[in-house]
């Protein structure tokens, strides 16, 4: 059996770090594959290997508490780990997500080189430049300053990478790439069933609150619709449900106290499981990233709004996804700007959408059939050359052929 290892920021504590679905839903995918998988973990300032139902303690993470140094203490504890298991377990792959080139890298990769390791970086908004050349904060921008030579000699010891955006390339830094889209699980999603709680309009955003998503244009339109709206009109309500993660929650939270929204805009905090599908249950629609041009994006393969159509909500955007299609009257698009959304076009949306029965399943369908992580591991299979014998029927079950040699 092939084996794994996934290399990213991971808490097994949701109560340390916010989950992140996307690395549940690449792992799923591979051991659907019939892989090994193993990823490292973190817990109350230790790290862990973890593959299957067992966790072996790796190492600590020196001044995990500490703001600032604790978060850089991380990074370097997580390549620490890495060199220590390379010494006594052997992966026929490891994926990366990129994460900053800290002085440990280097050996962290060498040691997984040494030991037969394949290696895969994943560069979820290519190209890392645009984004760089957004940052406004000082400190932020001398950091990618003195990190980019350090990280392209991280890169380049890579045998391949995967890129997320809407820009194709088949290299970056001299390193062979794939372009590659984010993937969801249905079998993680559930299906959401309408059930309206009142006469209001009530929006969804599911996320962490960070400067990308621009819920201010949310929060700015809503605000403009009330001042003029009827009497006898529906209010519109948004729920934000998510951690902080940039420091934009504060600043949303003073803005809907100036304006003096606080029974409109809803701060709902992190949800999961059941928790979280009540709230697709009772609103209208959702809303996806409204400001990817404020990274410097134009169009990138979002995973919030692949998680949308699985679960068969429809949803605002802003920019378009190369994959999505843009004619089935499951998205209303905006401008990429920083103009406040139209709520007047949000609900005729509402209104149209509410006529149609069948377009939760429509979605949900088109998610099943063409934006799995298993067939991007596929294409990934492929240009690495490795010699496996799993496919997939049109049920979206795995099929096992012979076990990967």
């Amino acid at each position: 059996m092939k084996s794994v290892l996934f290399l990213m920021k991971y808490f097994l504590d949701p109560e340390e770090g916010p989950p992140f679905p996307k690395f549940d839903y690449q792992m799923e995918a591979m051991r659907n594959l019939g892989w090994e998988v193993s990823f490292l973990g973190i817990r109350k300032g230790k790290i862990y290997l973890c593959t299957g139902e067992t966790e072996e303690e790796i190492t600590a993470i020196p001044f995990s508490s500490i703001p600032g140094i604790g978060r850089l203490s991380l990074f370097n504890a997580l390549f620490r780990a890495v060199r220590i298991i390379a010494q006594t377990h052997s992966f026929s792959l490891a994926y990366v997500r990129l994460m900053p080139a800290v002085s440990p890298v280097e050996q962290a990769l060498d040691a997984l080189k040494a030991s037969g390791t394949r290696l895969v970086m994943e560069i979820p908004t290519f190209p890392p430049e645009r984004e760089e050349e957004k940052e406004t904060r000082l400190h932020r921008k001398l950091f990618f300053s003195l990190a980019r030579k350090s990280e392209t000699r991280m890169i380049r010891k890579f045998d391949l990478l995967t890129l997320i955006g809407r820009e194709k390339a088949d290299e970056y830094r001299g390193v062979p790439a794939l372009n590659i889209t984010n993937g969801i699980s249905l079998t993680r999603i559930q299906q959401r069933v309408f059930t309206p709680i009142d006469h209001h309009i009530h929006l969804l955003g599911v996320a962490n609150i960070q400067v990308m998503n621009a819920y201010d244009r949310v929060i700015e339109g809503i605000r403009k619709f009330q001042e003029h709206k009827e009497d006898s009109a529906p209010d519109i309500h948004f729920h934000i449900v998510g951690p902080d993660r940039d420091g934009t929650k504060e600043k949303l939270v003073t803005l809907v106290k100036t304006l003096k929204m606080e029974k409109l805009i809803h701060f709902e905090g992190p949800a999961f499981a059941s928790d979280l599908e009540s709230y697709f249950s009772f609103c209208d629609i959702a809303v996806a990233s409204m400001g990817l041009h404020r990274i410097g994006h134009t169009g990138i393969a979002t995973l919030k709004a692949r998680e949308y159509l699985a679960h068969g909500i429809p949803y605002l955007a802003s920019g378009t996804d190369p994959i999505i299609p843009q004619d089935r009257g499951w998205s209303l698009t905006f401008p990429q700007d920083d103009e406040p959304l139209d709520m007047n076009k949000v609900i005729s949306f509402i209104e149209e959408v509410r006529k149609k029965d069948e377009i939760g399943s429509s979605m949900r369908e088109f998610a099943r059939v063409n934006l799995s992580w298993e067939s991007q591991f596929e294409h990934l299979f492929k240009a690495l050359a490795f010699d496996y014998n799993t496919v997939h029927d049109s049920s979206n079950t795995t099929v096992q052929k012979g076990a990967p040699k």
